[in-house]
């Protein structure tokens, strides 16, 4: 399935990856990632040089295209509240068992592009688990399958892809849950923003049709 992903995003205009390096090679690992389009997590996956597990809306499990890839890759539905408790426990599941897990804290793709609000969901499980969160930002998959298509355009320039860092999340044992869930939230939201934003400029940068 990974080799049918590249395959579509060679032929759709390529794909830059980069930061690979600050994604541990071992244990559990939380992925955070910007949502721009449905495309996004195969995206994220053939990017990840782990086998990757994933949180995906429900909704997502009723697409003709998106759904069997989704469920090859190993995505468990999130959805009603009481379901959102059901799949933060398997998460937490996924992460202590060692696996790499992939979340996108806004929740929904963004309509405007812009990184929205986090929810507390990949928060709260750094809280339960401690495993490290790595952010991950896409620039160019909202072009790549828009709002509102189902099938890959061909893009004018190659899709970018950053890993940054691990969010620094020190200093802040010492604060009560809810503090720790509010501070945790702003860390790992301005660590996105930092690499959402290096992305784009990487992607706008790149030479128009180049490969």
């Amino acid at each position: 399935i990974y080799t049918g992903i590249r395959a579509v995003l060679a032929a759709c205009g390529g794909i830059q990856v980069s930061g690979v390096e600050h994604v541990p090679r071992s244990g559990g690992v939380l992925v955070i990632c910007n949502h721009l389009s449905v495309c996004d997590p195969p995206v994220v996956a053939v990017c990840t040089p782990r086998p990757v597990w994933f949180v995906a809306r429900e909704y997502l499990f009723r697409l003709p295209v998106l759904s069997p890839l989704i469920t090859a890759m190993l995505a468990f539905p999130i959805d009603s509240q009481r379901g959102q408790r059901r799949a933060l426990q398997r998460a937490a599941e996924v992460l202590r068992a060692g696996n790499l897990l992939v979340m996108y804290p806004e929740g929904r793709c963004s309509l405007d592009g812009e990184l929205g609000a986090f929810q507390r969901g990949a928060a709260l499980l750094a809280w339960e688990v401690g495993a490290p969160v790595v952010p991950f930002a896409a620039a160019g998959t909202s072009e790549l399958v828009s709002v509102g298509r189902r099938l890959p355009q061909r893009l004018s320039r190659p899709l970018v892809a950053r890993f940054g860092p691990p969010v620094d999340l020190s200093g802040i044992a010492g604060m009560v849950r809810q503090q720790w869930l509010g501070e945790a939230n702003t860390r790992m939201h301005r660590a996105m923003a930092e690499s959402v934003a290096r992305a784009r400029a990487e992607r706008k940068a790149l030479t128009s049709n180049g490969c």
